[in-house]
């Protein structure tokens, strides 16, 4: 599209009128967008982009896409001064991508990538509420996107479906020092095969189960010694699922262990070791 504005240029002695060429690109080329809503936006609020420096005789289109189903809105556009301020309000959190035209063009980095967040009423209420737990202190998800949970004051270990129904924890748990017993558990793990280990603190050990519940090994007892605890209460594994690490709490340390939980080594004081 060509627009002419007037312009005098003088041929052969004589004044004619030409006008000048308007280009629609150029023009594009020549606003700037700017704004956190770019970028960032938040769910269920009105989010701001302002465009700078917009010819009025380009026409401006703007809408945001949501990601994953991609359906879109159009944002709401208005014209102050020199500038326009381009509003929008998704309505899910989640990637969407804003979409800015001038008379059918996109602008200098159409699509933008916006991530949007939940509003921040919504992140401070759960998601769900499991209840009936008994001072539950450890938790952790296995590979099937169940929960284990040490409940303390009972002296046991649930395994909570996502029904949010209790599993039979193999048939152990309960208050003793017998393999399979608890003395208030605390931590919880999962390594790659979804073995569970539970740190036994009154027992001053670390159990290791099986999926299901069912006692495979345990390491410790009382004292300061490798591979002896006092009071251990967090239980987490390394990256790479291969190596468990055990705060002896009241011996004021971390102890490291492999899988089979044969002992590898300790931290106290300033020593510090690396997470592999």
């Amino acid at each position: 599209m060509i627009f002419i504005r007037d312009k005098t240029e003088w041929f052969r002695g004589e004044c004619k009128n030409f006008g000048s060429v308007f280009s629609e690109q150029v023009a594009i080329d020549n606003c700037s967008v700017s704004g956190e809503g770019l970028q960032y936006a938040i769910c269920q609020r009105q989010n701001i982009v302002t465009m700078a420096n917009v010819d009025s005789r380009l026409q401006i289109e703007a809408k945001i896409i949501n990601g994953k189903s991609r359906t879109s809105l159009e944002c709401d556009i208005r014209a102050e001064n020199s500038f326009h301020t381009i509003s929008y309000k998704p309505t899910n959190p989640g990637k969407h991508y804003l979409q800015i035209k001038l008379s059918g063009r996109h602008v200098q980095g159409s699509l933008y990538t916006v991530a949007v967040a939940p509003p921040p009423d919504a992140l401070r209420r759960p998601i769900r509420v499991i209840e009936g737990l008994s001072k539950p202190r450890g938790v952790v998800t296995n590979c099937r996107g169940e929960l284990i949970v040490a409940e303390y004051k009972s002296h046991y270990v649930s395994i909570i479906a996502k029904d949010g129904k209790k599993k039979s924890f193999g048939g152990f748990g309960g208050f003793g020092a017998e393999k399979g017993k608890f003395n208030n558990p605390c931590g919880v793990a999962v390594d790659k095969d979804d073995n569970i280990y539970v740190s036994d603190s009154g027992n001053h050990r670390v159990q290791k189960f099986m999926p299901e519940g069912y006692f495979v090994t345990a390491v410790g007892c009382m004292g300061s010694g490798n591979a002896q605890f006092n009071l251990p209460l967090g239980v987490c594994f390394n990256k790479n699922k291969d190596r468990l690490y055990v705060c002896d709490q009241a011996n004021y340390r971390i102890q490291s262990f492999a899988a089979d939980l044969s002992y590898s080594r300790r931290c106290r004081n300033s020593v510090r070791i690396r997470l592999l």
